[in-house]
Parts: C-alpha cells; structure tokens; sequence
C-alpha cells in the first residue's frame, strides 16, 4: 500500500513538510502549575515558575529544532 492510498489530502501529503515531536511526562500533572497558580504565593513559587521555565524551554525547542 502506497501513500496515496492511505491519504486523506492525496497528492498534496505525499512528502513530509516537519516532523512530530513529543513532549511526555509521567506520573505528573505538568498543567496545575498554570491551573493552580492563584491559590497561594507559595504554590506560585514552588511550582509554577519552574512550569512557565519548563513551557517557555519547550516552545523555543520545538520552533528551532
């Protein structure tokens, strides 16, 4: 089975524009440091620094890479 085939768009997704990249964690919930950041000054500074660090990290690598 070729790609035209098994595509949608045809002709216009038979070659590869970019690449997928993932971000995975484990055993985490990386979006309460964004949710949860008005609960307390406390929480702000233990988590959701690290978070925004962590997202603003992420969005640079993934648009240059």
């Amino acid at each position: 089975m070729n790609a035209l085939e098994t595509s949608h768009r045809w002709y216009d997704s038979t070659e590869v524009h970019g690449r997928v990249m993932v971000f995975a964690t484990n055993n985490t919930d990386f979006g309460d440091a964004y949710e949860e950041e008005v609960v307390s000054s406390d929480y702000f500074r233990h988590h959701s620094v690290q978070a925004y660090a962590l997202g603003v990290d992420l969005l640079l690598y993934s648009m240059t890479h």
